[in-house]
């Protein structure tokens, strides 16, 4: 009987974790993760972004880089980006960011830090991510991510 009893509370739990873990996977916000596009200039852009803990999928930490940043980098080499994104509507991040060219110190702008505020817009259709603020880049999700 005793025995009996763990088995019963032991497939109790099991199915609890079961019900309780796939919510929670599928509260997941559609932004998390890898993303790639290539931007106006030809170059590949990407971000990676991850859900602050704690914030309840409004608060995103952003990170990006491009690999040909064109005239705003007197090296017209790479670019870093680091942003703080709030979730702002369902399916909209605005996000003020930091560009910053590679090496540093070969920014063509007044200052080698950039100011980028942008607004990334998830559209659940197509899987992909859409910044509009200076000319339309579309991200796709990474290839390790689908």
């Amino acid at each position: 009987m005793k025995r009996l009893t763990v088995v019963i509370v032991a497939l109790t739990f099991m199915l609890l974790l079961g019900a309780v873990f796939p919510a929670a996977a599928g509260n997941k916000s559609p932004f998390i993760g890898d993303w790639y596009a290539t931007d106006v200039d030809g170059s590949t852009v990407t971000l990676a972004i991850k859900g602050e803990i704690g914030s309840g999928g409004k608060i995103f930490n952003i990170s990006g880089s491009d690999n040909f940043t064109g005239p705003w980098c007197s090296s017209r080499g790479a670019g870093k980006m680091k942003a703080i994104g709030l979730l702002t509507a369902e399916n909209s991040i605005t996000a003020p960011g930091i560009w910053w060219c590679l090496p540093p110190g070969t920014g063509t702008w007044p200052a080698d830090l950039t100011l980028y505020p942008f607004i990334l817009v998830y559209n659940p259709s197509t899987d992909t991510i859409t910044d509009n603020t200076f000319s339309p880049v579309t991200y796709y999700r990474s290839e390790d991510e689908q």
